[in-house]
């Protein structure tokens, strides 16, 4: 019996791990609708068990809503009637930001399944336990996309189990020289969700005690997350540049130290980093000059910087010329109600790369205001029911930054992450197992 329970437990484990990954990366799987990733089936799922909760309260007489889900409702409601008003006023048949409007509900659904799922799992989920589940998620899709890098076998079946256009395709195929390319997640978006990880991770590493093991695996894990992400999306960085204030911020500043899980942790990280160049020479000389590429695609600002040629990328040169700003105040109040450009449906309008820009010439500041306030709204309710611990706190308040700062870059999602987080601390499943006083003692 006890054997037959083990097996039934890792099987729960393996499936949870890959609702998981399948949430936080949404593969646009074949079978599905063209646009639509493995995300909306969950929404369906999480729609379904809502529905039944719903019934369960009712018939009990006990139906409780918390003020912040009737508040995001709202919000996103407004969103969409925010961006109608854009597209009546200046006339054009751009819906995206109602559409995404929709994807905040789908969202918030799937989110629900998932903490759900989370639930059958272990009886009460924590931040620590769904934090490390997050982290395996981004170890599988880091490795996966360094498996399709360096095996065009592996590259040709994964892509074409996904319902990916010609157009999309091509692009793809295009960095396969010297970019990796993931399992549902390319480009700026695979920089958003492994640079978060990484100060997820150096918070994960904080909020407890660890055995030698555990810390181990998270140098490894924070190595891959780094190298490989980096080699995928460069704004990866970005959240390396969060993880190493979360790792080096004293708990007091009256006793600056370092505790004695991140002094193990940096020990970790130099005997993985020596391990990991030897390793490289067992490889094929084929593969040793993909991941040279690789390598100077995803830190070039390094490179050029060691060269004495700045702090600089091809990627941050075009930036600069990015900053078109708008010159009607129209614009800025109610937008001009594009989002893609209606002449070239695979640019954007203006030219703009810039997340904010973006936002502003779709529905001017107050629908940016809107979105970003949908954003900030789970990460403040979870900001202030952990006010009192400092790492979780910190993890929050770097998790709004670290929005704001990559929408200078592109446009920024981190809603679907921070409300699996929120599901996790408001509904009463906070982690019981961080030591307050060890926090302080850090």
């Amino acid at each position: 019996m006890k054997v037959k329970r083990t097996y039934h437990n890792a099987i729960s484990i393996i499936l949870l791990q890959l609702i998981v990954f399948f949430y936080i990366y949404s593969v646009p799987l074949k079978g599905l609708p063209a646009g639509i990733g493995s995300r909306i089936l969950f929404t369906l799922f999480g729609m379904v068990l809502l529905s039944i909760q719903v019934l369960k309260d009712h018939v009990a007489g006990n139906i409780r809503i918390h003020r912040e889900i009737i508040l995001l409702s709202l919000l996103i409601i407004l969103l969409a009637l925010v961006s109608g008003f854009s597209m009546f006023v200046n006339a054009t048949n751009d819906a995206s930001f109602i559409k995404y409007a929709g994807s905040f509900i789908y969202m918030l659904l799937s989110g629900y399944f998932v903490v759900w799922a989370f639930k059958k799992v272990y009886k009460e989920p924590s931040f620590y336990v769904v934090g490390n589940y997050v982290i395996i998620a981004g170890l599988m899709q880091v490795l996966i996309s360094l498996g399709m890098f360096l095996s065009p076998a592996l590259y040709n079946i994964l892509i074409g189990i996904q319902n990916i256009d010609e157009l999309t395709d091509e692009r793809l195929g295009g960095f396969t020289s010297f970019r990796l390319v993931g399992f549902g997640s390319n480009f700026f978006g695979s920089g958003i969700v492994h640079g978060y990880m990484l100060f997820l991770l150096a918070t994960l590493l904080r909020v407890r005690r660890h055995k030698p093991a555990m810390i181990f695996f998270y140098a490894v894990a924070f190595i891959l997350l780094f190298v490989l992400g980096t080699m995928m999306a460069r704004t990866t960085l970005i959240g390396m540049i969060m993880a190493l204030a979360l790792l080096f911020w004293p708990s007091s500043i009256t006793r600056i130290t370092i505790s004695k899980s991140v002094f193990k942790f940096l020990g970790s990280l130099l005997v993985i980093l020596m391990l990991m160049g030897s390793m490289v020479f067992l490889l094929s000389k084929e593969s040793r000059e993909l991941l040279s590429n690789a390598t100077e695609f995803g830190f070039e600002l390094f490179i050029n910087y060691a060269q004495g040629e700045g702090v600089k990328s091809a990627s941050t040169d075009e930036l600069k010329d990015m900053f078109i700003w708008p010159e009607n105040l129209s614009t800025y109040v109610m937008g001009d109600g594009y989002y893609m450009n209606p002449l070239d449906p695979a640019r954007y309008y203006m030219g703009t790369d810039v997340g904010y820009l973006r936002l502003i010439y779709y529905f001017g500041i107050p629908g940016t205001i809107v979105y970003l306030l949908i954003q900030f709204l789970p990460i403040a309710v979870c900001s202030y029911i952990n006010r009192h611990s400092h790492f979780l706190l910190r993890f929050f308040i770097c998790s709004f930054i670290f929005l704001l700062t990559l929408n200078v870059k592109g446009f920024t999602d981190t809603f679907y992450l921070s409300i699996l987080f929120y599901y996790i601390i408001r509904y009463k499943c906070a982690d019981q197992n961080i030591n307050h006083q060890y926090e302080a003692a850090s």
